[in-house]
């Protein structure tokens, strides 16, 4: 079992390695040290075996299926916005929004540094699609979530099957073994997945890096969802307490990280929440059907 344990740590800590590499070691905190030297050797490496070992028709194939799912799906144009609209208001001040919405804490004309270009509801730049996520691909994006998710879990699952099949026909379920009591026991589950894993770690490793990928990408998707019920996006969730802090201190409250800095009893109480009121959490939130609507048909 401490054999078994061991195999498990070093694959996670492989896999959270090498995952770490080929994400952000083409960031510019990265690119010129030893972690994006490593990513760009990986990158050979692996093109080097993929040339090498796959047959030219599967290549040209497989280039054409990443080609059209990766590019022309999730990459369609995420919605730019035109110079001239760059010294208009992002948004007329009413009675339920303070006008210190209407301050520019970035500039309007400088654009996402990934893109270099402005982008309509801006929402962040996918490293994996290589392009910014907007008002006009962000449906495209939740269906490329989906998708991950919904095959990864199909996947695992039909593994799992097949590994449970080899398992019933080799009759390791009828089997047993003498423990340090010197008794006989029953094999369990963690003893089958164990031998399944040393007489065939390819299924088992490729089962178990998608079911953790597959969680992975469903946890992503599922606060891409509330994202999507809540008419935000991440670009906005992220910054929202910058505006928080600036309302609270221009209507003369002092911000503080402290939970009771407003006071005692029912004072400080009312002050908390005449504070929690001068924002509101969902400055944008138009009901569920509007918020949908307004990512799935996009008006540009």
């Amino acid at each position: 079992m401490a054999d078994f344990l061991t195999l498990v740590a070093a694959y996670m800590v492989f896999f959270t390695l090498a995952s770490y590499i080929i994400l952000c070691g083409d960031s510019e905190f990265h690119r010129h040290g030893v972690v994006g030297k490593l990513r760009r050797g990986l990158v050979q490496i692996i093109a080097f075996l993929f040339y090498r070992c796959f047959p030219r028709r599967l290549q040209d194939l497989i280039g054409d299926v990443i080609t059209y799912i990766f590019y022309k799906r999730p990459g369609i144009e995420p919605g730019t916005t035109e110079w001239k609209v760059s010294t208009e208001p992002l948004c007329q001040p009413d009675s339920q929004m303070s006008s210190l919405l209407l301050r520019v804490y970035i500039c309007l004309a400088c654009p996402p540094a990934y893109c270099d270009h402005c982008v309509y509801r801006f929402d962040h730049h996918c490293s994996w699609v290589n392009n910014c996520i907007g008002g006009r691909n962000a449906r495209y994006f939740l269906l490329l979530l989906a998708s991950i998710t919904l095959l990864t879990m199909y996947m695992s699952y039909v593994i799992g099957r097949v590994l449970q099949g080899i398992a019933a026909r080799s009759g390791i379920w009828q089997a047993g073994y003498i423990g340090k009591d010197g008794q006989y026991h029953q094999v369990n589950s963690r003893i089958v997945f164990q031998h399944l894993f040393m007489q065939l770690p390819a299924p088992v490793f490729l089962l178990t890096s998608l079911l953790l990928l597959g969680v992975l990408v469903y946890l992503f998707l599922s606060y891409h969802l509330f994202l999507l019920l809540s008419n935000q996006t991440t670009n906005e969730r992220y910054k929202w307490s910058r505006v928080e802090v600036g309302v609270a201190k221009s209507k003369g409250f002092r911000p503080s990280k402290r939970k009771n800095e407003g006071g005692c009893g029912h004072r400080g109480e009312a002050l908390s929440h005449q504070r929690d009121c001068l924002v509101p959490g969902r400055a944008f939130d138009r009901g569920f059907v509007q918020n949908i609507s307004e990512v799935i048909f996009p008006p540009l």
